[in-house]
């Protein structure tokens, strides 16, 4: 299933096909998918009771591609349907994405949680999140690209123009391990370009879902190239923020990926 981020895809689109077709769901509980750690015993731990330790058998709808494919209906009415694939698209869950989120997070509950917690000091309708995805990525440049420090830049110039103000706090996410990495070799140059703005680390203490969440509670938001941050963007249900994605998304040897349905029409692609 991979890390959070594609995690939340898959269990969206599930939600949504079920509540879709009037069926119920369920999801093969696991304490770890491969390296990576499930969240139902903590951030999804609403979800739990539709867990199962049993084996699900059932016919297997598998995703055609990268690009959104409206799922059908399996017309065997008495078998499960499996579903299988990434589905990184909004288009498979919008119409009950705000649902699905407080059935299998308590978001507006959350967020009141981390408000209270992370941001003292703060106003979160000044605060921009800046999400930074290196980690693995360095070693696998061909798949997945690192960002350059112009398109963080060229970001903020975006978001400055819109919004007719530089009174804006960033608070910037990285990973523990290139904290020193992105502060000597993006943040440093922003503050020298950006004089008006104040760049401030998001809490590293902080647990990884709790850090998308805290992405979400901020007014606008400048995201990688990372499932991760997507999220942390789209669990801010404003028609009033703004988010800037990267128009590259996967690196050439990923290329065949149509990634047109990945990104929402109201974000702006730099």
């Amino acid at each position: 299933m991979g890390g959070l981020g594609n995690q939340l895809f898959q269990i969206f689109t599930t939600i949504a096909y079920a509540v879709k077709h009037h069926e119920p769901f369920i999801f093969t509980y696991a304490k770890m998918f491969g390296k990576r750690p499930a969240y139902w015993d903590t951030f999804l731990q609403p979800l739990r009771k539709f867990t199962t330790l049993n084996r699900i058998q059932g016919d297997v709808l598998r995703e055609k591609g990268f690009h959104y494919e409206e799922l059908p209906k399996n017309q065997v009415k008495l078998n499960n349907t499996i579903l299988y694939g990434y589905f990184q698209s909004e288009k498979y869950f919008q119409e009950h994405a705000e649902e699905i989120a407080e059935m299998t997070m308590h978001l507006k509950e959350t967020k009141k949680i981390l408000l209270e917690r992370e941001f003292k000091g703060l106003d979160p309708k000044k605060t921009i999140s800046m999400h930074f995805r290196l980690g693995d990525y360095m070693n696998l440049q061909e798949f997945h690209p690192v960002l350059p420090s112009t398109y963080y830049k060229n970001s903020l110039n975006a978001l400055i123009e819109r919004t007719k103000s530089m009174d804006w706090t960033v608070l910037y996410f990285c990973e523990e391990d290139d904290s020193d990495y992105v502060k000597e070799e993006y943040i440093r140059q922003l503050e020298k370009e950006f004089k008006g703005l104040v760049f401030i680390r998001a809490n590293p203490r902080a647990l990884d879902y709790e850090q998308m969440i805290m992405m979400s509670c901020c007014q606008h938001h400048i995201i990688a190239n990372s499932s991760f941050s997507w999220w942390g963007a789209y669990l801010h249900f404003s028609e009033e923020k703004i988010v800037c994605s990267p128009a590259v998304w996967f690196g050439p040897k990923l290329l065949k990926n149509d990634t047109k349905d990945l990104i929402p029409d109201s974000w702006l692609k730099i």
